[in-house]
């Protein structure tokens, strides 16, 4: 949800603006296609360096919101959530050795007085 509402509104914002953009260099065409060209450059560049800003902000809104099994809630308290099962058991099958309990020998050690 959070990825599909950033996206409808660049996405719409985008469709809004086209009828005024083609419009604007359909007619920069009739008196100058080099002042055409450059515009529609212009406005290319100009909004696909928008579009990497909003991204790069939405990535790391998503990264601070769900954070390893947490997901903030409106007031910015984490809420644990874990992980899909499937997704578990996925990460235990590509890498068991990871998550192998130590042997009892090891897991018995004296604890440390602090």
């Amino acid at each position: 949800g959070d990825i599909r509402g950033v996206q409808a509104g660049i996405e719409g914002r985008y469709l809004d603006l086209q009828p005024a953009v083609e419009a604007t260099a359909a007619s920069l065409m009739k008196t100058d296609p080099d002042l055409a060209a450059a515009y529609l450059n212009d406005y290319a560049l100009t909004h696909a360096e928008d579009v990497v800003v909003k991204w790069r902000e939405l990535g790391e809104y998503l990264l601070t919101r769900y954070n390893d099994g947490y997901v903030k809630d409106e007031n910015g308290r984490p809420r644990e959530r874990g992980y899909p099962e499937a997704w578990l058991r996925k990460v235990l099958q590509q890498r068991p050795e990871q998550f192998r309990l130590p042997q009892t020998s090891e897991r018995t050690a004296e604890p440390t007085d602090y």
